[in-house]
């Protein structure tokens, strides 16, 4: 989606976008290729599972790259990334004080930012997390990890939380399925969240509430951020790092604690 809105804007402007990709086992070969097979006017970085270094190799081959979708705030160059920080306390805000975190089992910074926001608006508001969660964030379908550990816990007849809070929408949907396997219903049982806001959020059944990611803004902000150091040859060394933030979507994966034991 995001990629559509950069190419959408890069029209707007009167510029074609070239989309390509890097193998990231040889990814300093493939972009030295790229910089001499095309001459771009400016890069479109999407660094999502990029490393501070990767994107300081890039930044020094051309003098002008965005990146999107990560951010290193001690890095000299153009970031533009969502607010991920943003967008953990909805749960807390419905009532829920027995909230459990569902993480990803491979790291990257968006999870480690929303980490970070789920921790603070736990702690501004006085909860304790005691249920951690790990999932593989590339999968739709449920999986036999996550059954465990939600058995293990009903085997040790200890209480599950009232809401699980996911790092991203693909594992949100995992963990409905998932749950849906060994008899624990949504949001009856128990209330799930998100974050991402992608399409197939609205076709699950419950469908998904989750933490909506401005991904037009972030491309327009982004595009015209390029366009203007192009065209006015902005070469100086003062950088910028831009936050989009983030809103919350209600749908039928979540409720009120209250409402939901009374159903």
């Amino acid at each position: 989606e995001l990629i559509q809105y950069v190419e959408e804007k890069c029209r707007m402007h009167g510029y074609s976008l070239l989309f390509s990709a890097a193998d990231i086992d040889h990814f300093e070969r493939d972009v030295h290729q790229l910089m001499n097979q095309n001459e771009a006017k400016g890069i479109l970085l999407l660094g999502t599972n990029l490393s501070r270094e990767q994107i300081e190799k890039i930044t020094r081959l051309h003098p002008y790259v965005i990146v999107l979708d990560t951010c290193f705030e001690t890095l000299d160059a153009h970031f533009v990334v969502m607010n991920n920080v943003k967008g953990a306390l909805h749960l807390i805000d419905q009532g829920h004080r027995n909230i459990g975190y569902v993480q990803s089992d491979s790291r990257m910074y968006n999870f480690d930012m929303r980490k970070r926001g789920f921790h603070e608006a736990a702690h501004s508001r006085g909860l304790k997390i005691d249920h951690y969660f790990t999932a593989t964030p590339t999968l739709l379908v449920s999986q036999d990890n996550l059954k465990q550990q939600f058995l293990k816990l009903k085997e040790e007849n200890r209480d599950l939380p009232t809401a699980l809070f996911c790092e991203c929408d693909y594992i949100a949907i995992s963990v409905i399925k998932s749950l849906a396997e060994i008899g624990i219903r949504v949001p009856e049982d128990i209330s799930v969240a998100g974050f991402d806001n992608i399409r197939e959020a609205s076709l699950i059944t419950p469908e998904l509430t989750t933490v909506h990611v401005e991904k037009e803004m972030m491309a327009s902000v982004a595009v015209e951020a390029l366009v203007q150091m192009i065209e006015n040859k902005d070469k100086k060394n003062v950088t910028s790092k831009t936050w989009i933030d983030t809103s919350v979507v209600l749908r039928e994966s979540s409720k009120n604690p209250e409402v939901a034991d009374l159903t």
